[in-house]
């Protein structure tokens, strides 16, 4: 007799599909709210003006965009799952993953602002000689 494994194999799993979805959504809120913050830096927008142009600007190549926020952090969860097996090299590999993640978030969410807005980021204009 005794307790059979299968309710428990269904929680690990249903576990995981939770986590994943919240992860993506999550991730999705933060693309957009990052984006946000050029246009009101730059433009001057109040947060619901720029929230309606976000949308709506974003409307033509979304998956892509999202993708490309997502995939570094697909990278480094599996990474730090290597790493597991001890606590001192858990924690470095997670600071050195987060630290990767802001620098390259950073620069994803500006290049991806210039991108959706169609504006030529001075750095290209400059490496194919365009005025």
């Amino acid at each position: 007799a005794g307790l059979n494994a299968t309710p428990n194999a269904w929680c690990v799993i249903i576990a995981i599909i939770i986590y994943t979805l919240f992860f993506c959504i999550s991730n999705i809120i933060s693309f957009i709210l990052y984006l946000n913050i050029p246009k009101m830096l730059l433009n001057g927008y109040t947060l619901k003006q720029t929230l309606s142009s976000t949308i709506n600007s974003l409307s033509n190549n979304f998956i892509s965009l999202i993708l490309g926020y997502l995939v570094p952090n697909l990278i480094i969860i599996p990474l730090v799952a290597i790493f597991s097996f001890s606590g001192v090299a858990m924690t470095f590999v997670n600071i050195i993953g987060v630290i990767i993640l802001i620098m390259y978030n950073t620069s994803y969410i500006m290049v991806s602002y210039y991108d959706i807005n169609n504006i030529s980021r001075y750095d290209n204009r400059k490496y194919y000689s365009i005025k």
